[in-house]
Protein backbone atom coordinates (compact mmCIF):
# COMPACT_ATOMS: atom_id res chain seq x y z
CA UNK A 1 0.00 0.00 0.00
CA UNK A 2 3.27 2.41 0.80
CA UNK A 3 4.32 1.87 -2.40
CA UNK A 4 1.22 2.92 -4.49
CA UNK A 5 0.55 5.98 -2.33
CA UNK A 6 4.09 7.01 -3.37
CA UNK A 7 3.76 6.27 -7.02
CA UNK A 8 0.33 7.83 -7.05
CA UNK A 9 1.77 10.45 -5.10
CA UNK A 10 4.66 11.29 -7.05
CA UNK A 11 2.74 10.47 -10.52
CA UNK A 12 0.21 13.18 -9.68
CA UNK A 13 2.99 16.19 -8.63
CA UNK A 14 4.96 15.00 -12.14
CA UNK A 15 1.46 15.83 -13.87
CA UNK A 16 0.75 18.62 -11.93
CA UNK A 17 4.36 19.88 -12.29
CA UNK A 18 4.41 20.11 -16.24
CA UNK A 19 1.05 21.60 -16.42
CA UNK A 20 2.11 24.64 -14.30
CA UNK A 21 5.45 24.73 -15.87
CA UNK A 22 4.33 24.68 -19.27
CA UNK A 23 0.77 26.35 -19.08
CA UNK A 24 -0.05 27.89 -15.67
CA UNK A 25 2.81 29.64 -14.78
CA UNK A 26 3.36 31.03 -17.80
CA UNK A 27 -0.49 32.46 -18.38
CA UNK A 28 0.81 34.90 -15.17
CA UNK A 29 1.97 37.24 -17.63
CA UNK A 30 -1.55 37.83 -19.09
CA UNK A 31 -3.66 38.67 -16.06
CA UNK A 32 -4.42 42.42 -16.58
CA UNK A 33 -1.98 44.46 -13.56
CA UNK A 34 -5.51 45.44 -11.68
CA UNK A 35 -6.68 41.83 -11.06
CA UNK A 36 -3.54 40.20 -10.82
CA UNK A 37 -3.43 40.52 -6.84
CA UNK A 38 -7.16 38.76 -6.28
CA UNK A 39 -6.06 35.97 -9.39
CA UNK A 40 -2.51 34.89 -7.37
CA UNK A 41 -4.61 35.07 -4.02
CA UNK A 42 -7.02 32.27 -5.74
CA UNK A 43 -4.35 30.78 -7.32
CA UNK A 44 -2.07 30.45 -4.21
CA UNK A 45 -5.33 29.77 -2.21
CA UNK A 46 -6.49 27.03 -4.26
CA UNK A 47 -3.34 25.27 -5.32
CA UNK A 48 -2.48 24.35 -2.39
CA UNK A 49 -5.74 22.41 -1.44
CA UNK A 50 -4.16 20.10 -4.05
CA UNK A 51 -0.32 20.30 -3.88
CA UNK A 52 0.02 19.56 0.05
CA UNK A 53 -2.01 16.93 0.10
CA UNK A 54 -0.23 15.28 -2.61
CA UNK A 55 3.09 16.12 -1.17
CA UNK A 56 2.85 14.93 2.48
CA UNK A 57 1.81 11.61 0.92
CA UNK A 58 4.74 11.67 -0.84
CA UNK A 59 6.90 12.96 1.85
CA UNK A 60 5.02 10.79 4.30
CA UNK A 61 5.41 7.46 2.23
CA UNK A 62 9.09 8.12 0.56
CA UNK A 63 10.58 8.49 4.83
CA UNK A 64 7.88 5.36 5.52
CA UNK A 65 9.13 2.98 2.39
CA UNK A 66 13.05 4.54 3.41
CA UNK A 67 12.25 3.17 7.26
CA UNK A 68 10.66 -0.26 6.05
CA UNK A 69 13.97 -0.93 3.58
CA UNK A 70 16.89 1.04 5.09
CA UNK A 71 19.37 -0.38 3.54
CA UNK A 72 18.09 -0.03 0.17
CA UNK A 73 19.68 2.56 -2.08
CA UNK A 74 16.90 2.73 -4.19
CA UNK A 75 14.33 4.29 -1.49
CA UNK A 76 17.63 6.35 -0.22
CA UNK A 77 17.32 7.90 -3.34
CA UNK A 78 13.62 8.25 -3.58
CA UNK A 79 13.80 9.88 -0.20
CA UNK A 80 16.33 12.57 -1.05
CA UNK A 81 14.83 13.82 -4.11
CA UNK A 82 11.58 14.10 -2.35
CA UNK A 83 12.98 16.38 0.06
CA UNK A 84 15.25 18.00 -2.51
CA UNK A 85 10.93 19.02 -3.97
CA UNK A 86 10.49 20.43 -0.87
CA UNK A 87 13.41 22.16 -0.49
CA UNK A 88 13.22 23.52 -4.11
CA UNK A 89 9.58 24.58 -3.28
CA UNK A 90 10.45 26.38 -0.14
CA UNK A 91 13.65 28.00 -0.96
CA UNK A 92 12.52 28.93 -4.58
CA UNK A 93 8.93 28.91 -5.24
CA UNK A 94 7.62 30.20 -2.17
CA UNK A 95 9.52 33.30 -1.90
CA UNK A 96 8.45 34.11 -5.27
CA UNK A 97 4.99 33.26 -4.84
CA UNK A 98 5.04 35.80 -2.16
CA UNK A 99 6.39 38.71 -4.21
CA UNK A 100 4.04 37.89 -6.28
CA UNK A 101 1.01 38.07 -4.07
CA UNK A 102 2.17 41.69 -3.21
CA UNK A 103 2.01 43.03 -6.87
CA UNK A 104 2.36 42.11 -10.43
CA UNK A 105 6.02 42.02 -11.44
CA UNK A 106 6.82 40.09 -14.93
CA UNK A 107 10.39 39.87 -13.77
CA UNK A 108 8.88 37.58 -10.90
CA UNK A 109 6.95 35.83 -13.11
CA UNK A 110 9.85 35.17 -15.72
CA UNK A 111 11.82 33.78 -12.61
CA UNK A 112 9.39 32.04 -11.26
CA UNK A 113 9.32 29.64 -14.59
CA UNK A 114 13.07 29.64 -15.16
CA UNK A 115 13.24 28.54 -11.31
CA UNK A 116 10.20 26.15 -11.88
CA UNK A 117 12.07 23.45 -14.08
CA UNK A 118 14.80 22.03 -11.30
CA UNK A 119 11.08 20.78 -9.40
CA UNK A 120 10.14 20.18 -12.99
CA UNK A 121 13.23 17.96 -13.90
CA UNK A 122 13.24 16.15 -10.16
CA UNK A 123 9.74 15.41 -9.81
CA UNK A 124 9.97 13.97 -13.82
CA UNK A 125 13.23 11.83 -12.33
CA UNK A 126 11.82 10.55 -9.41
CA UNK A 127 8.61 9.60 -11.25
CA UNK A 128 10.38 8.00 -13.93
CA UNK A 129 12.45 5.71 -11.57
CA UNK A 130 9.15 4.68 -9.94
CA UNK A 131 7.40 3.63 -13.03
CA UNK A 132 10.42 2.06 -14.12
CA UNK A 133 10.53 -0.07 -10.77
CA UNK A 134 7.09 -0.60 -10.76
CA UNK A 135 7.64 -2.06 -14.35
CA UNK A 136 10.12 -4.19 -13.03
CA UNK A 137 8.53 -5.48 -10.23
CA UNK A 138 5.30 -6.98 -12.39
CA UNK A 139 8.33 -8.62 -14.87
CA UNK A 140 9.34 -10.26 -11.57
CA UNK A 141 5.86 -11.30 -10.87
CA UNK A 142 4.53 -12.77 -14.31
Amino acid sequence: MLYVLQLFSSFSMFSLIWLVQILHYPSFKYIREAEFKAFHKLHSDRITWIVLPLMLCEMLTAIALCALYPLSSFWILNLLLTVSTWLLTGFLSVPLHDKLGQSFDIKVIHRLVLTNWPRTFVWTLKTVLLLWDFCKRQLVIT
